[in-house]
């Protein structure tokens, strides 16, 4: 990996972060917490994770993403950043019952920065990570 460019250590790196956050809280309430993968959209959000990072070895490694490969990264952060977008609102919305409200955890909060960090990297990461 010594050889690998500046970007696509980058996208592995919020990639690899963004499959972690998959497995971290998601939603909690009253000390019950559940993780992505309990509710079925870390399953989406693990296979565009690690679709993102299969696209950085692909090509050669010493140069940054291009093409095809390039707009499958960012399609692959966008959609994961949807879903954690979607899944945020969703609790944060959610009424109380009994008094008691559900709160976001810290892998719904990883799970939207690594979709949005993956998306922008393969977007723009070769201009800024020179």
């Amino acid at each position: 990996m010594n050889n690998l460019h500046k970007q696509k250590l980058a996208i592995i790196a919020a990639g690899a972060i963004g499959i972690i956050a998959v497995f971290l809280p998601w939603i909690s309430i009253v000390g019950i917490s559940g993780n992505g993968m309990d509710g079925g959209d870390g399953w989406i959000t693990l296979i565009g994770f690690a679709a993102a990072i299969g696209l950085c070895f692909v090509g050669n490694q010493s140069e940054a993403v291009e093409g095809n490969f390039k707009w499958g990264i960012v399609g692959a952060g966008a959609v994961c950043a949807a879903v954690g977008l979607f899944n945020l609102i969703s609790v944060i919305s959610e009424p109380a019952i009994f008094g008691v409200s559900p709160s976001p955890g810290i892998g719904l909060f990883l799970t939207l920065i690594a979709g949005v960090a993956v998306a922008a990297l393969g977007f723009k990461g070769n201009e800024w990570l020179k």
